[in-house]
């Protein structure tokens, strides 16, 4: 039994060891490791750790039997520590509530009865179909491959390295399904979610980028931001694409906008995931170059050479990218799991990941989770007063956009999770003009509403994109008004 209780205890020891050690490997060659490490060393992670580390070193010389007692209190400590994480994580004390608030009322009142709302009826096709049914038909449709799946294996044309920032000419792309209707959009001239020939028209009023809430993911072209913009009657291109964070976006005002010269760049940024993605964009050395204002790939005047090596990268992993899709389709994208008509999360692999890391909890005391998204963010600001200057040399003007997360709206967001106020603060001090979205989402008397499938980890729906235009709108009639008078 002794045996047992030092196999068990040791195995403990190594575990939580290596819960210490890793967050300082993940975050080897950051851009601000020096505030990483103030954060995370003072972090009440961090003493849990060393207080249970010490206590395993403490137990082991001693009798058995107080081995077998701390392995059960332990375990015991555990179990109800999940449990608790398991109803939070299921906004079960919330529903609870609800539900006797709601007993409460119907004692009190009588309550009108509800208009039954019209079933959604699914398109239950996956993307693999429809990709097979449009090509079966002649249309040339291509792989979602994105810029971010290509930054750290560059593609090379002629021996050098190339990076596009949108897909091939004039082909179709089947994107996502999240509110019954699987969105099927056609490339422009240079790839991006346009019509055809906005590139070799006038001079634009706007340029949108951002990810795929910019490309309008999701939902019709017509229905998108940029859609709306357009038959406001503002002359607009779109360079947004799924997956974008801020360097991809700095190379894309570099590679199109500088052309284009808008009198308006919005900068549409996504709360949730885009200093997640900077992240990673920060460890691909090519993309990284963007950093440097005289580096360019000329990618504006190299389309039919975009189209020939991005065509040939499509059709040679035809066969593999698809079997990563309908894995991908099966996991993330199915319509079945997507609409869902209530907050209540379901159970998938990222969902038992947040369940293990407690997130929940920590969310619930205040406790940070250790953010690897802080210690990119001196560069996020850096990104931001770059792009800002190349905008402002040929008289433009940039425009942040700040889109809200769905879960941004459910209590355990109130912690501030995603550095809303640090963003906005950072926004000021570069005197950046922001349309803040996140207020009209939370004042909304049905938030979930703006999201596809009123699923809140889902894109916005037609609703929620025609709020954001709505108020991009107002902006620019404010700001035409303010600058005439």
């Amino acid at each position: 039994m002794n045996r047992i209780a030092n196999f068990i205890l040791i195995g403990t020891l190594v575990i939580l060891l290596t819960s210490f050690l890793y967050p300082f490997y993940r975050i080897w060659g950051h851009v601000d490791p020096l505030f990483f490490y103030k954060y995370y060393i003072l972090s009440i992670y961090d003493i849990i750790l060393l207080s249970a580390i010490i206590l395993v070193f403490l137990f082991l010389p001693l009798k058995t039997s107080y081995k077998l007692n701390l392995i059960f209190a332990g375990i015991s400590i555990l179990i109800g520590i999940f449990l608790l994480e398991i109803c939070l994580f299921y906004n079960l004390d919330t529903t609870l509530r609800n539900l006797v608030k709601q007993d409460m009322k119907n004692k009190t009142s009588r309550m009108p009865p509800q208009k039954a709302e019209k079933p959604v009826v699914f398109d239950k096709r996956n993307r693999l179909d429809v990709i097979r049914e449009l090509r079966n038909e002649g249309i040339h449709t291509t792989l979602n491959i994105l810029p971010k799946h290509l930054m750290y294996n560059v593609l090379r044309s002629e021996g050098q390295k190339i990076l596009p920032l949108a897909g091939v000419s004039g082909s179709v792309r089947v994107l996502c399904n999240e509110s019954g209707t699987w969105g099927i959009y056609e490339n422009d001239e240079h790839g991006f979610n346009n019509p055809q020939g906005l590139f070799s028209a006038i001079r634009p009023e706007i340029v949108l980028i951002g990810d795929s809430f910019a490309y309008g993911a999701c939902v019709a072209q017509k229905d998108s931001i940029a859609g709306q913009l357009r038959r406001a009657g503002y002359t607009l291109i779109n360079l947004g694409n799924s997956g974008n964070g801020p360097l991809f976006e700095l190379a894309g005002i570099k590679e199109y906008g500088e052309h284009l010269k808008p009198q308006k760049v919005f900068w549409l940024y996504f709360e949730r995931n885009d200093l997640m993605n900077l992240l990673y964009e920060q460890r691909s050395s090519f993309l990284f170059q963007y950093m440097d204002s005289s580096f360019s790939q000329h990618l504006i005047n190299r389309q039919p050479e975009i189209d020939r090596v991005l065509g040939d990268h499509l059709e040679s992993n035809y066969k593999q990218v698809l079997r990563k899709e309908i894995n991908k389709q099966k996991s993330d994208n199915d319509p079945k799991q997507k609409l869902n008509s209530d907050p209540i999360p379901k159970l998938s692999p990222q969902s038992i990941r947040d369940i293990v890391l407690l997130r929940e909890s920590r969310h619930k005391l205040g406790i940070p989770a250790i953010n690897y998204e802080r210690s990119v963010f001196p560069l996020f600001v850096q990104i931001l007063k770059n792009s800002r200057d190349l905008i402002s040399t040929w008289g433009g003007e940039l425009i942040f956009v700040y889109l809200p997360s769905g879960d941004s709206y459910f209590e355990y967001a109130k912690k501030n999770i995603y550095h809303r106020e640090k963003v906005i603060a950072a926004l000021r001090d570069l005197d950046i003009p922001i349309v803040d979205v996140y207020p009209s989402f939370q004042q909304h008397a049905d938030v979930l509403s703006l999201f596809g499938g009123r699923n809140r980890y889902n894109h916005y729906s037609v609703k929620g994109y025609t709020l954001v235009s709505e108020m991009m709108k107002n902006f620019l009639k404010f700001h035409a008004a303010s600058v005439g008078d």
